[in-house]
């Protein structure tokens, strides 16, 4: 063959692909790379953050008990068995209550206690058992003058876990406070407010046996909690507007909830206990609104 043959056979071969091999394992490796840093600053864990807690709307799960009929008037929820919502009607006070969350920090509980003290008040405090973990000075201070009661360990939706699940989270919390000289029996209020009748019927046999909602009317059509409502993004003076609209509406003897970890009730607190105690309400414990 002559040269110039040989040039043209040369052009008319085509070229051997490069193995796609190399190349394959270096965006693999880097994919890898990725998730391993991913995962280990948290961006793919599931689940919410833990920086503010996140309820339903009471309405929501007011609704979802059974009541009677919409037509009448006012119309209050039937709580199941082993659960209160109200206390004695025939006194003029209010039981306010506090959630401590695994969130819970001195920024905004120590400007609660110290408006309770300056007013000599002894109200109830359901903490989980991460706050008392974490915040063990503030959980003293709170048991030293204040009624415990159980808000589970982790603040987890109890209705996820199994019995057994949900039953550790509340003898985790209580093991806790036992370490410091307190209980939390015999109260507890389940995190959102999530809860089941088995779960009842569990709680109670473990020797919590009132689980303590928040007061919840139907008034001409529209929902009134007891629920401030401070866990959302309102403004101190709706979270105000709101417990005292509840309070006026639904009169002696409600339950009302607030939150350890909320700013706006931090700042508002002393004004919602002067405005109570001009309307005559007695701020009080779930004990207190519940004897007869």
């Amino acid at each position: 063959m002559s040269r110039r043959s040989r040039r043209r056979a040369a052009r008319r071969t085509p070229l051997k692909p490069r193995p796609l091999l190399p190349a394959l394992a270096i965006v693999l490796g880097l994919l890898l790379l990725t998730g391993f840093v991913f995962a280990r600053s948290g961006l793919l864990r599931r689940g919410p953050s833990p920086a503010r807690e996140v309820l339903p709307p009471a309405e929501a799960v007011a609704s979802a008990l059974p009541v009677a009929p919409a037509s009448t008037p006012s119309v209050s929820v039937q709580t199941p068995l082993g659960e209160v919502t109200w206390g004695n009607r025939a006194r003029r006070q209010v039981a306010l209550t506090f959630d401590c969350g695994p969130w819970t920090t001195a920024s905004t509980l120590t400007p609660i206690l110290d408006a309770l003290e300056k007013e000599g008040l002894r109200l109830t405090f359901f903490v989980t058992g991460q706050f008392i973990d974490q915040q063990p000075a503030l959980f003293q201070r709170i048991a030293a003058r204040h009624e415990l009661a159980n808000h589970s360990y982790t603040h987890a939706d109890l209705t996820t876990l199994t019995e057994q699940e949900a039953l550790a989270e509340l003898e985790d919390t209580e093991r806790l406070a036992r370490r410091h000289g307190f209980t939390t029996k015999p109260y507890w209020r389940a995190p959102s407010g999530a809860r089941n009748a088995t779960l009842l019927a569990r709680a109670a046999e473990a020797g919590w046996p009132t689980h303590v909602f928040w007061s919840v009317q139907r008034v001409e059509g529209t929902w009134v909690s007891g629920d401030a409502g401070d866990w959302q993004q309102i403004s101190a003076d709706e979270v105000l507007e709101r417990l005292l609209h509840a309070v006026d509406t639904l009169g002696n003897g409600i339950v009302t909830v607030q939150h350890c970890a909320s700013a706006q009730t931090a700042s508002i607190l002393p004004q919602e206990l002067a405005r109570l105690r001009a309307r005559g309400f007695a701020p009080t414990t779930v004990s207190g609104v519940l004897a007869p």
